[in-house]
C-alpha cells in the first residue's frame, strides 16, 4: 500500500511539472 501511495504522489509531482513546463512552453510562445 505504501508503494502504491508513494508512486501516485511522484506521479502527481511529475504531472504538475509537466503542466507547468506546458504553460511555461505556452507562454513562452
Amino acid at each position: 500500500v505504501a508503494t502504491k501511495f508513494i508512486s501516485k504522489v511522484t506521479g502527481r509531482e511529475i504531472i504538475s511539472r509537466d503542466l507547468h513546463r506546458f504553460h511555461h512552453f505556452k507562454d513562452g510562445v
